[in-house]
């Protein structure tokens, strides 16, 4: 786990979509699902709870 990897994380969570946490970090947002994915593999839990495009941090996250 990088630093990069901590800051998607971060956007992610405060913005809690996909699409403007890539647009804020200056990444195209396939790239930004699979930094989250890799994440999730890592840690082998799911971090969010998907609510359709809104993203949640659950518990584990």
């Amino acid at each position: 786990m990088s630093f990069s990897h901590l800051n998607a994380l971060q956007q992610v969570c405060e913005l809690g979509n996909m699409t403007l946490a890539a647009d804020q970090l200056g990444i195209a947002q396939p790239a930004l699902s699979k930094i989250i994915a890799n994440l999730e593999q890592t840690f082998g839990v799911s971090l969010f709870d998907r609510r359709g495009r809104r993203l949640v941090l659950n518990p584990c996250g």
